[in-house]
């Protein structure tokens, strides 16, 4: 079946079901929430799509773990998230387009990673505490083998987180 330009997209072919609103943003760089159920996971990625790929494969590949009996660790950055997932059984999840954050690139299409970073902790420090949140971690994960958030950015990103006022809703 052919995928139409104006429906969202499924990434089930790759593992675990999303529901990813391509349909409405393209492959930019993009800070988003995806639900599984009423709780939620932030992230971040180059490419909406592709990012949400990797999370289903990540996903399933730790169901599969779980169903082997393979213990996943609690510092685990999907820890909260599979151990959610088994519990309520829940078979698929949706990224809301009211939780999609993508102006991240100049005139030019360089992207500011920074901002990307920035961006993905404010919405950490503001679900601090918050029961939905499926997040493992108070700071924004920073990669470590990649081209688009470079490592000048990432340094100014832990000065910045070190130095920041935290702000609660």
């Amino acid at each position: 079946m052919e995928q139409k330009r104006n429906e969202p997209t499924d990434t089930k072919q790759f593992g675990f079901s999303i529901i990813v609103p391509t349909h409405k943003f393209g492959a930019v760089p993009t800070v988003y929430k995806i639900y599984f159920g009423k709780k939620y996971f932030i992230w971040k990625g180059k490419s909406l799509l592709q990012s949400c790929e990797i999370m289903a494969k990540s996903i399933s590949a730790g169901i599969s773990k779980i169903n082997r009996g393979i213990p996943i660790d609690e510092t685990d950055y999907l820890y909260h998230v599979l151990r959610h997932i088994k519990s309520t059984r829940c078979t698929s999840a949706i990224v809301d387009t009211k939780d999609v954050l993508n102006e991240f690139m100049d005139e030019f299409d360089v992207i500011d990673g920074l901002a990307v970073l920035k961006t993905e902790q404010r919405l950490l420090d503001e679900a601090d505490g918050d029961v939905l949140c499926l997040n493992n971690n108070e700071q924004a994960y920073i990669p470590i083998n990649n081209i688009w958030i470079t490592q000048p950015m990432k340094n100014k990103f832990l000065k910045w987180y070190k130095e920041r006022k935290k702000v609660k809703k």
